[in-house]
C-alpha cells in the first residue's frame, strides 16, 4: 500500500506541466523514482539465504542445542540446490547464501561443487 501511494504521488508530480519543465525538479524526480525502485526491489529480495546440504553432524558441540538429539542423515539433492539457486539468480540476489547453520556442511563431500555452483550463478552474492 505505502509503495502504490508513493508511485501515485510521484506520478501526479511528474505529470504537472510547470513541475516537468523545471530542471531541477526533474532531476529530484528521476533521483526519487530511481531509488524508489532500488528501496523496493531490495526490500522484497531475501537478504541471507542459509542452505542446509546435509544433516549430517558428529553431535558433539557442547554449545550445540542440537547436540542430546539424534537426527537421521539426510542430504539435499543436487536437482533441489540447483533450483534454490538458480530462483535466486533469476531474482538478482544480492545477500548472503549460508551453508549449514545447523549440521556440518563440510560432512559433504559435494560441497565444494556446490560452492562453485552459487558462485557462478550468485555474483553478487556472498557465499559463506
Amino acid at each position: 500500500m505505502p509503495r502504490d501511494i508513493l508511485t501515485e504521488i510521484v506520478d501526479r508530480l511528474h505529470k504537472n506541466e510547470r513541475v516537468r519543465s523545471s530542471r531541477y525538479v526533474g532531476y529530484l524526480w528521476s533521483r526519487l523514482s530511481y531509488m524508489r525502485d532500488v528501496y523496493y526491489r531490495r526490500r522484497l529480495a531475501p537478504r541471507i539465504i542459509a542452505i542446509e546440504n546435509t544433516t549430517e553432524c558428529n553431535r558433539r558441540c557442547p554449545y550445540c542445542p542440537h547436540f542430546w538429539s539424534p537426527r537421521e542423515s539426510h542430504v539435499m539433492e543436487l536437482s533441489l540446490y540447483r533450483k534454490i539457486i538458480d530462483d535466486l539468480a533469476e531474482i538478482h540476489c544480492e545477500g548472503t547464501v549460508l551453508f549449514a547453520p545447523w549440521d556440518e556442511p563440510l560432512l559433504d563431500p559435494r560441497l565444494p561443487s556446490f560452492v562453485e555452483y552459487a558462485k557462478r550463478r550468485l555474483s553478487r552474492c556472498s557465499i559463506v
